[in-house]
């Protein structure tokens, strides 16, 4: 594109050189937002991170290609947040539970308020990387439902080894241990979704 231009100007063609300089600077403002977005990205999960998030490392690209991403937090599995949306962000509180838990809204609130500060922390933390994070709505508690997400194991299937956290051996880093589930059944969230990084699913013949 920069040769089109430097051969309009050569040519003299002032109409053909403004047209492409334009696409040039759409293209330069596109490439400047795109980095802009993916550095809040970056700078939003590193914090959820710090703040007790499971993080993985292919979190960043599931965000761009789903629109959308849920993040446990270690200190209570019960516990997480749904980040949604590009220059439009939002954000959820989620539980985690059995069915017949899913009505619980002591819990709900419980996760909320917890949420609350959280997001405090977020916010603050992100404001100090990149500089801006607007808030365009906030909702009071109870006001919105929270995002609820059907365990597997509540369904039925059996945890037989690992689960939530990193394997002890690290102290960081995007990891989780070694986990095998038994008694999963067709149509359990765990037979028809990747719940965890590098799932495999095998069954008895």
């Amino acid at each position: 594109m920069v040769a089109e231009v430097r051969d309009a100007l050569r040519r003299e063609d002032a109409s053909t050189a403004a047209s492409l300089s334009k696409r040039v600077a759409d293209v330069t403002d596109a490439e400047r937002k795109g980095r802009a977005l993916a550095a809040k990205r970056r700078a939003i999960l590193k914090t959820l991170a710090d703040l007790g998030y499971e993080a993985r490392e292919d979190m960043e690209t599931a965000w761009v290609k789903d629109g959308r991403l849920v993040m446990r937090r270690a200190a209570n599995p019960e516990m997480g947040v749904e980040v949604r949306g590009a220059e439009q962000l939002q954000f959820r509180p989620a539980r985690f539970g059995s069915e017949a838990s899913a009505n619980d809204r002591s819990k709900d609130r419980d996760i909320e308020t917890v949420w609350c500060s959280d997001f405090d922390e977020l916010h603050k933390h992100v404001l100090g990387e990149q500089g801006e994070l607007k808030i365009e709505r906030l909702t009071p508690v109870g006001t919105t439902p929270v995002l609820f997400e059907v365990e597997s194991v509540d369904e039925g299937a059996r945890l037989l080894c690992g689960g939530l956290g990193r394997p002890e051996e690290f102290n960081s880093g995007y990891y989780v241990k070694p986990t095998v589930f038994a008694d999963v059944k067709p149509g359990m969230t765990i037979e028809r979704e990747e719940i965890l990084p590098g799932h495999l699913g095998t069954r008895a013949s």
